[in-house]
């Protein structure tokens, strides 16, 4: 019979490492936004039907799903998204936390709401010295830099 448990975590995976291809992809194609947008959206599904499913991977699903909309334009989409993110990392590490307010603030930029953004940015950036491990508070930090460039 089939382990729907290892085909979820395979997918969940294999989805979310196809969606980092196409959102690092320059010159990515209309096809390639709505593909990237259709596999982040299978990672997500796939993360929520694991057994090891939990809110912080609720919150990184999310951000997933909110980060690929920010890219694609639709900023109603990308807050929405956002948000789900924000109320999932509630009570989680400030890791968590910090991306969805990264998530925000992307959104807010993409919106043209540049003030709120850096808000945003701010409140995230605060959330950086309780990320344990260096590479991702580094991370964090430069992504919270590109993203108000």
């Amino acid at each position: 019979s089939l382990d729907l448990a290892a085909v979820h975590r395979q997918l969940s995976a294999a989805c979310f490492n196809r969606t980092w291809t196409l959102i690092d992809k320059p010159g990515r194609t209309p096809e390639e936004t709505e593909e990237m947008i259709h596999v982040a959206h299978a990672s997500a599904w796939h993360w929520l039907e694991r057994p090891d499913n939990a809110p912080k991977r609720r919150s990184v699903g999310c951000w997933l799903l909110s980060r690929v909309y920010a890219l694609a334009g639709r900023t109603a989409e990308a807050r929405h998204y956002a948000l789900l993110s924000a109320q999932a990392a509630t009570g989680e590490a400030p890791f968590y936390r910090a991306y969805a307010l990264e998530a925000l603030a992307r959104a807010e930029h993409r919106a043209g709401k540049a003030a709120e953004a850096r808000r945003l940015a701010g409140e995230a950036r605060e959330l950086a010295d309780g990320i344990e491990k260096p590479e991702d508070r580094q991370n964090l930090l430069d992504d919270l830099e590109a993203l108000l460039r």
